[in-house]
């Protein structure tokens, strides 16, 4: 099984699927959690000097990067589900959708997701995406307050905000199911975003764990 967890930078995924696994091993079961991109492979390294400012891509070329990076690990994610393991992802396909696609117009939108989703039918198809929606002002909050590298994408406040509009967006429409992080300006606790993780994952697929 497969398990995705998507979002903005800082909107508290990486923490989730961190939990999450760590739940699943103490219930008996194995889970394996990888994170996208892998900054270590051959294409990660590109992807992390782009991110760094280093070097640009058009959109549509950045979106193969992150696609190969992500066909990189399709072996692994096959010989994982094989073995019953619970495989669990920060980020995946929608990010690379998305991403990709915030600066662009309608129409340019529109066909490159076409494009991307046209390559991504040579991944393994995850069984549930749960999407964090953290408003952008937090989410820059956070994102200081972690003390390490601020990337190209994490300064640029505008396009974030466009990124987080196209996840809440592009979400409805696939009709993934979406966890409010700030309700009524109350910012929930990790326990209480996890709380709503297992509940999804109850009515979505069924306690497996």
């Amino acid at each position: 099984m497969i398990i995705v967890f998507e979002g903005t930078d800082g909107s508290g995924k990486g923490t989730q699927a961190e939990k999450l696994k760590e739940y699943i091993i103490n219930k008996g079961k194995k889970a394996f959690l990888i994170d996208f991109p892998n900054y270590n492979s051959p294409t990660g390294k590109i992807i992390k000097e782009y991110l760094h400012g280093e070097r640009k891509h058009p959109p549509l070329e950045l979106a193969k990067l992150f696609y190969e990076d992500q066909l990189a690990q399709r072996n692994n994610l096959i010989e994982l589900q094989k073995k019953g393991v619970i495989v669990i992802l920060d980020r995946y396909t929608l990010s690379t959708k998305v991403y990709q696609g915030a600066n662009l117009e309608e129409k340019e939108r529109r066909e490159l997701i076409s494009t991307i989703s046209e390559w991504q039918k040579n991944l393994p198809k995850e069984d549930l995406t749960i999407v964090f929606d953290l408003p952008i002002t937090y989410s820059v909050e956070r994102i200081k307050k972690r003390g390490r590298f601020i990337d190209i994408h994490e300064k640029n406040i505008k396009y974030m905000k466009k990124v987080h509009d196209l996840y809440i967006k592009t979400a409805q429409e696939l009709k993934y199911p979406i966890i409010k992080c700030v309700e009524n300006k109350y910012e929930k606790t990790v326990n209480e975003i996890f709380d709503e993780v297992l509940k999804i994952i109850k009515e979505k697929i069924g306690l497996i764990f």
